[in-house]
């Protein structure tokens, strides 16, 4: 910034600069962040220091016998360990004079694109660590629905993917209040494509056909997201037990396998879905999964391992935690000349954005710290594509 230049000593003058480049941040595909909970308090835990979120135990019921007190009474409570596992801030924003005077009026909006630029990486990253954790805590807790490598809703001329997806949720006991479906791009072309949808004769509304607003559907809040990726299970197509294996069972013997599996690859016994908790490389003779054994199985059974698959993510809000907070500051200060925090009012994410005066040149850093945890995964399905 230039010496004479109003907030060269604070951020006062770049508010409105901020603000018009959250402007661009809000129109990412960040669907699933504003969809978790986010009523965390984090700011008083340490980078990596364990958060311990309490989980209530399914109740048990018991006869009455009249002059004989319950028995067991009262609850062992559960938790699920989580912790602010990222601390990150974006490429740092540098200016000199020479700079400054060199790009002239142009300088404001190439500020807004830099700025945007910044945040939208943040918000990109929280969004894709959202989707994937998101997306193992479902399969791991072997709520699946669907065909992997076969996208929902494509050539459909009804909603029987999303009403049996509902069945699922029904059957789990899943509330039934504040439930999201968080699609990815290629489903979402495929439910726009739904002439049904697009009619407003038929839907009710245009939003679908006129904005490509995805709306409420069965109950689900309908969501895009940007940060699904493809989970590819490794080059195992099929597992052989070697030996019997009890129910309640969470690793089993196989015959050596003839490919890699990973972490979020699925396979199927029986009726039920699991999911790899740890990678097993070619060769190995035990794989270990989630949840566990739902039946006894023979020696001797095969499992398929499912393709490659694009993940959607069907759940009830108490599902997935996201904590986040502002990088942490030092109590007594740093060089930094001013700090302050700025909310993207989409996605609900607050960054901090610090400036600091180096030797003729400024340099801004907006950073941002944060966690995810599926914490009810029984409350969240795997929806394939």
């Amino acid at each position: 910034m230039k010496n004479n230049q109003k907030g060269l000593n604070n951020l006062t003058g770049l508010i409105p600069i901020l603000y018009a480049a959250l402007q661009t941040v809000s129109r990412e595909l960040v669907g699933f962040i504003p969809a978790t909970s986010m009523n965390m308090t984090a700011d008083g835990a340490a980078l990596n220091q364990i958060i311990r979120v309490p989980v209530v135990p399914e109740s048990e019921n018991q006869d009455i016998t009249p002059g004989t007190p319950p028995k067991n009474g009262g609850d062992n409570m559960g938790t699920v360990d989580m912790a602010i596992t990222k601390n990150r801030i974006a490429r740092p924003i540098v200016w000199n004079g020479d700079e400054e005077i060199a790009v002239g009026s142009q300088l404001n909006q190439m500020m807004v694109n830099q700025y945007a630029q910044a945040m939208r990486s943040l918000a990109n990253e929280v969004e894709r660590d959202v989707c994937l954790e998101g997306t193992i805590g479902a399969a791991q807790a072997g709520n699946i629905y669907g065909t992997s490598g076969k996208t929902p809703f494509i050539g459909a001329t009804n909603l029987a993917d999303l009403a049996n997806l509902k069945k699922v949720q029904d059957d789990l006991g899943t509330p039934r209040g504040d439930r999201h479906l968080v699609i990815n791009t290629a489903t979402g072309a495929a439910m726009r494509s739904m002439n049904h949808l697009t009619s407003a004769s038929h839907a009710g509304d245009d939003g679908m056909l006129r904005r490509g607003i995805l709306g409420d559907l069965m109950g689900y809040a309908i969501r895009e997201s940007g940060g699904f990726v493809p989970v590819n299970p490794g080059g195992a197509t099929e597992i052989e037990l070697n030996a019997n294996a009890a129910k309640g069972a969470d690793t089993i013997a196989v015959d050596a396998l003839s490919g890699d599996l990973n972490i979020g690859a699925i396979f199927k016994l029986g009726d039920n879905y699991y999911a790899l908790t740890a990678p097993a490389l070619t060769g190995a003779t035990s794989i270990s999964f989630s949840p566990k054994l739902k039946a006894d199985v023979a020696s001797g059974e095969r499992g398929t391992v499912l393709s490659t698959y694009l993940p959607n993510v069907a759940f009830s809000r108490d599902f997935i935690y996201l904590a986040t907070r502002t990088p942490a500051m030092p109590s007594q200060g740093d060089d930094a000349k001013d700090v302050m925090e700025i909310t993207d009012y989409v996605s609900g994410l607050s960054f901090q954005v610090a400036l600091y005066g180096d030797y003729r040149q400024t340099r801004i850093e907006i950073g941002l710290a944060w966690g995810v945890k599926a914490v009810n995964s029984r409350h969240g399905v795997l929806l394939l594509g």
